[in-house]
């Protein structure tokens, strides 16, 4: 599968914002992806789930452009990226 270069600089975005996110929870294996839209160009904003501190599954929204913003759900608007694809791009980096 040939990807764009738009493509995969998007793909990338995501994966670091994914990785980003994963690193601040007490509970990595907790998150779960349920959406992802391209605010603009340079950001990227995922809506996602993951285990709380007192074992409460939480929704949260968050920015991501080399750094990431919590609480972001009013940004979560513009083009739809499916994770199953930025998955997809992902095996072709390994």
């Amino acid at each position: 599968n040939e990807y764009s270069e738009e493509e995969k600089k998007k793909f990338q975005l995501v994966i670091d914002a994914h990785n980003a996110i994963y690193d601040t929870l007490k509970d990595p294996n907790s998150l779960t992806i349920y959406g992802i839209r391209m605010f603009d160009e340079e950001t990227v904003v995922i809506r996602f789930t993951a285990t709380n501190g007192f074992g409460g599954t939480v929704t949260n929204y968050a920015a991501y452009n080399g750094e990431l913003l919590f609480d972001c759900q009013a940004m979560y608007t513009g083009e739809e990226i499916r994770w199953k694809d930025v998955l997809e791009y992902n095996k072709t980096l390994s």
